[in-house]
């Protein structure tokens, strides 16, 4: 039986910007935009349903028309969105523009909803986050909230994505009561400088195009990313990574095999213009290394 998994966190409207040329600071730059239902949460939470899991969605949606698109959106992939509530404030907006290599250059954020989900607000979905046995938390909720989340819940698998560096201090009281901390390794440096890991928390490093490595106490796992000659995009890429290592965790995988199935999710989204690409076909890959 697979697990119910419910994921917590933000739903933007992502804009993701890319120019041929080299941006010309003061100036006006011609650049393609792509628009699209994003946000850590919500891109997790759609690359889990698309790997064939059972998944529900909890956030905070506007009653703009955006907050409709990203409702209609979620909605038609599967995702169960019953118990969110929606607020007369703007929607969440995310801003990527990505330099000529298809990196992110510059990250831009306004999200007010995020603010909303307070623990008070999370208090009354007690006993729906009850019935899970697995939970994914943003880090773009507020620290309070991912704090009573992790102590009420603590019986629970608890995945929590660190999201950024600026973001990633707020999990210092909790890195010891989870179950799975990701993190790039710029994150990691910042919760860990003197590299002395939790001894029972996971961690999940990622290093751009370089290798990447799990932490598990004294056990350290390493995969080396596929080379990529050509890519599209790297939005979204690392939240395929943890998405597809849920999955295999979830699903009763080894930590190695694990990892793989993470590392191919993110090798298969750099190659969309998308943040998530939903050809992954997990199954496909599983064969594939038999």
């Amino acid at each position: 039986m697979s697990s119910k998994i419910l994921v917590i966190g933000a739903v933007n409207i992502d804009f993701n910007i890319h120019s041929d040329q080299p941006y010309v600071l003061h100036d006006s730059n011609i650049v393609h935009h792509q628009k699209q239902v994003g946000g850590v949460g919500a891109n997790i939470a759609q690359n889990l349903a698309n790997f064939g899991m059972d998944v529900s969605f909890l956030t905070m949606f506007s009653i703009d028309a955006l907050g409709i698109f990203a409702k209609q959106t979620l909605t038609h992939k599967g995702i169960l969105i019953d118990h969110c509530d929606t607020m007369s404030l703007p929607s969440n907006m995310y801003m990527a523009i990505f330099d000529q290599q298809r990196d992110l250059y510059l990250g831009l954020n306004d999200m007010p909803l995020v603010d909303e989900m307070t623990p008070r607000w999370i208090k009354t979905k007690y006993q729906y986050i009850t019935s899970f046995d697995a939970i994914v938390l943003d880090n773009n909720l507020p620290q309070k909230t991912i704090e009573y989340l992790v102590k009420t819940y603590s019986s629970k698998r608890i995945y929590i994505d660190a999201v950024s560096g600026v973001k990633a201090p707020k999990l210092v009281n909790i890195i010891n009561q989870v179950y799975v901390i990701k993190m790039n390794h710029a994150e990691f440096e910042i919760l860990f400088p003197k590299e002395t890991v939790p001894p029972k928390t996971m961690l999940l490093v990622s290093n751009g195009s370089q290798k990447i490595t799990l932490y598990q106490g004294d056990n350290i796992v390493h995969q080396t990313p596929e080379t990529i000659e050509h890519p599209i995009s790297t939005s979204g890429a690392g939240d395929a990574l943890f998405s597809g290592f849920i999955y295999g965790l979830e699903s009763q995988y080894s930590l190695p095999t694990s990892l793989s199935i993470g590392a191919y999710a993110a090798y298969k989204t750099i190659h969309v213009k998308s943040s998530i690409n939903h050809e992954v076909n997990i199954n496909e890959f599983l064969h594939r290394i038999k």
